[in-house]
C-alpha cells in the first residue's frame, strides 16, 4: 500500500502513518487511537483478519465511522481480501450515506 501512495508522499499531499510506526514502549492502542482522531483521509482497509479483530472492528472502525459521520475525516474503504464485509459495521454505515460505489469489489491490484 507504501509503495502505490508514495507519489502523493513525494508530493506533499499526504502524510502516512500505520501501526507499525510506533515506537517501542509507547501504547499501541493509545498511539492507533490517536492518529485516528487526527487523521483526515483514513483508508479503511477491510479483510477477515480486520473484521474479526474486535479492537479493529470495535473500536477504531466506530472511531473511523464517527469521525466520517461528523464530516470530521474521509473515509476511503479498501476491501484487501474477500470476506462479509456487507453485513459489517463499515457498509452498513456508509451506505446509508450514499458513499460506496455501487459495484464495491475486492481489490486485486495490491
Amino acid at each position: 500500500m507504501e509503495k502505490h501512495l508514495e507519489q502523493l508522499k513525494r508530493e506533499g499531499l499526504i502524510k502516512g502513518w500505520h501501526d507499525r510506526k510506533i515506537v517501542a514502549g509507547s501504547s499501541r492502542f493509545q498511539g492507533l487511537d490517536q492518529h485516528i482522531k487526527n487523521a483526515d483521509i483514513i483508508l479503511l482497509l477491510v479483510s477477515p483478519d480486520s473484521l474479526s479483530s474486535d479492537y479493529c472492528y470495535e473500536v477504531e472502525m466506530q472511531i473511523t465511522l464517527d469521525r466520517y459521520k461528523n464530516h470530521e475525516a474521509q473515509v476511503i474503504p479498501v476491501i484487501l481480501r474477500p470476506c462479509d464485509w456487507q453485513s459489517s459495521l463499515f457498509y452498513v454505515s456508509l451506505s446509508s450515506y450514499g458513499s460506496l460505489p455501487p459495484r464495491f469489489t475486492a481489490s486485486s491490484a495490491l
